[in-house]
């Protein structure tokens, strides 16, 4: 569910999405997917409404008086149409408004203080790719807007181009791509002149462009011992700095672990893996130092049905816990409770759900 533990989130989304090939998404990344906005739970049990209260408590375990309210509306779908947040100490208030069209993301407005903020407007292709995303401001006045060209066979990415609100090209990619899903090559532009190429091939040819800084992209798949896919990325900047990625794929295709490597000096600089322990599925993150020594890790627990029943994160050389949260369920396999606790065991907080 989104807006939940927004840090907690960030920890799972920086480590799990990293893209090895350029990407312009500054404000692409504003839009939420349509699996943060869509909820099964509530599809099944048909509610429309769903409430979180959350209570904070000091050191000595008494309620702070500021209480936070967050409402989630959603249509017939369970998709979710509108999401506001309430504070009871300072009154002040941020809404967040959805709209859809074939159960497609085609608009969006945030609110704060019961003023208009930022609006975003989406354009989608038949296959309901997007091809224009336009960001405005409080006055309805165009910002940026980005534009996405897609083959008309593969569906593929050829173009993806930044406009300022004269809408002037700022900056845009090119992707050129293999027979099959690999790319080939990737250029980058900044106001109409060339800047960076990416070669997807672990022997690329040269450019005879002058100041272009040339990146090189080396993809391997092999297969362990258990028959799961491995695919490593190896990527050298225009530094000469290397950083290898090396995923490893279920038969399900899934993720189920990650390294990022300094390839050069061979360093391991984070890894999550993904293991069933007693039913559950448990999820560790791990971020490490110079001498390759853990330096903090979050480690998630899901159930069978993929409810978080608990998180925790420590961090520094003593591994002190930061926090912990605990997470209940009723019966109907939505979430009804969760409570969080500082590295003595103190609850610091606590979130009721009520649904309607």
């Amino acid at each position: 569910m989104k807006y939940f533990f927004t840090f907690f989130f960030a920890i799972i989304l920086s480590a799990a999405n990293s893209q090895t090939y350029p990407w312009l998404g500054q404000f692409y990344n504003e839009i939420p997917t349509k699996e943060q906005l869509w909820d099964s739970s509530i599809t099944a049990n048909h509610y429309n409404t769903m409430i979180r209260t959350l209570t904070q408590f000091n050191k000595k375990g008494i309620k702070k008086k500021r209480i936070d309210t967050f409402s989630f509306a959603y249509d017939k779908k369970g998709f979710l149409t509108s999401y506001y947040e309430y504070n009871s100490r300072n009154k002040k208030s941020e809404k967040h408004e959805y709209n859809f069209k074939d159960s497609a993301l085609i608009g969006y407005t945030f609110y704060k203080n019961g003023k208009t903020v930022r609006q975003y407007e989406i354009i989608r292709n038949t296959k309901k790719k997007i091809t224009d995303l336009v960001k405005k401001n409080s006055k309805g006045e165009t910002v940026s807007k980005q534009h996405t060209d897609f083959d008309p066979n593969t569906n593929y990415i050829t173009r993806v181009v930044i406009y300022d609100k004269n809408n002037k090209e700022k900056k845009a990619v090119e992707y050129t791509w293999y027979e099959g899903n690999n790319m080939k090559q990737a250029k980058e532009y900044r106001k109409g002149k060339l800047k960076k190429i990416w070669n997807y091939s672990c022997d690329p040819k040269g450019t005879d462009e002058k100041k272009v800084k040339e990146m090189k992209v080396c993809k391997n798949v092999n297969a362990d011992e258990n028959g799961n896919r491995v695919e490593s990325n190896r990527i050298v900047n225009p530094k000469g700095e290397v950083e290898l990625r090396v995923n490893t794929f279920d038969k399900q295709e899934r993720m189920i672990k990650q390294q990022v490597y300094d390839d050069i000096k061979h360093k391991l600089k984070s890894e999550f893996s993904t293991t069933l322990v007693n039913g559950n599925e448990e999820t560790v993150y791990k971020w490490y130092d110079k001498k390759e020594k853990p330096i903090s890790i979050s480690t998630v627990i899901y159930s069978s049905f993929h409810k978080i029943l608990s998180s925790e994160y420590v961090a520094g050389k003593k591994k002190k816990r930061v926090y912990k949260m605990i997470f209940s369920y009723n019966e109907k396999n939505l979430l009804t409770h969760s409570e969080c606790f500082d590295n003595k065991n103190r609850k610091t907080s606590e979130n009721i759900h009520t649904y309607n």
